[in-house]
């Protein structure tokens, strides 16, 4: 007998939990988003609370429906594989569930696939809402500004291309490491 739990399942619903608990805090990683449009700075927090309650919502049910049939359902062989032919599989309840007949494995199938298509439509929204409620420019001159604070190489390097990359002024000021970078230049 074969179990159906897959550890995709159980990210799902550690996913679920943690978007959920970020959309009650309202605070966290979730909510960062640079360059919001002044009329948008008191709306865009609570919209972003409202959807990832709904994300988290339905992906903390598609977990739950997915391992729910893990555990009530597996898969018992039926007839063993042969040289002509694969080993055929059914998928028998793990328990009598009496009353609750209904939790088929295409109910479970069922929720999680509207559940996962939810929770893709409602990251696409979220997506589009934040698209639109940041200003791309001030997010941008933002960024330049950091960059610029940081930078004191040549525009359009932030990092070093190797190590004996040296400024102008400090290739005059130490003509003794220069002449020991130049030979290590040559070499590669």
């Amino acid at each position: 007998m074969l179990s159906s739990i897959s550890i995709f399942d159980i990210m799902v619903l550690g996913i679920g939990v943690y978007v959920i608990v970020s959309a009650i805090r309202g605070k966290g990683r979730l909510f960062v988003a640079a360059g919001v449009k002044e009329e948008y700075k008191e709306k865009f927090p609570k919209l972003l609370r409202k959807l990832y309650a709904v994300i988290g919502a339905f992906m903390l049910l598609n977990g739950i429906a997915s391992i729910a049939s893990g555990m009530l359902y597996e898969y018992k062989e039926i007839a063993p594989a042969t040289d002509a032919a694969a080993a055929q599989y059914e998928l028998v309840p793990r328990v009598a569930l009496g009353e609750f007949s209904f939790l088929t494995p295409q109910f479970f199938s069922i929720v999680t696939f509207v559940c996962l298509g939810v929770s893709i439509a409602m990251i696409v929204l979220l997506m589009v809402f934040t698209r639109r409620m940041t200003d791309k420019t001030a997010a941008a001159k933002e960024q330049a500004e950091k960059a610029g604070a940081q930078q004191s190489r040549q525009p359009g390097r932030s990092m070093p291309d190797s190590a004996f990359d040296f400024s102008e002024e400090q290739r005059a000021d130490a003509p003794a490491k220069n002449a020991a970078a130049d030979d290590v230049r040559k070499y590669y």
